[in-house]
């Protein structure tokens, strides 16, 4: 019987998110944070809290220093956003989520 090859050990994955806590009427706004450990084109999902359930919103890669940023907008919608993002798991990290992260539209 051949030998097994080692199995790579897997990394757990964090994420940061930062954006404005506020945003007025009509306006945009970028979401941006960084994967770490960093490396290109892992996928990262835009989460949003609709009635108790994260649902994607979109998703994007990671640069290769790990960043990644979204546009986000307009908000037409006087209301409180509850917002996460996740960077999905490969054969080498785990998949990781970031603190919440709560927008007032005004």
């Amino acid at each position: 019987v051949p030998p097994v090859p080692p199995v790579p050990p897997v990394t757990p994955t964090s994420v940061t998110v930062h954006a404005p806590g506020a945003v007025p009427p009509a306006s945009f706004m970028t979401m941006y944070g960084v994967v770490i450990p960093a490396h290109e084109n892992i996928v990262v999902q835009r989460q949003r809290n609709l009635n108790g359930v994260w649902t994607v919103l979109e998703q994007t890669t990671t640069s290769p220093d790990g960043t990644y940023s979204f546009m986000v907008g307009p908000f037409t919608t006087h209301t409180t956003y509850l917002y996460r993002v996740m960077a999905l798991a490969d054969h080498l990290h785990t998949a990781g989520i970031s603190n919440d992260l709560v927008v007032n539209a005004y």
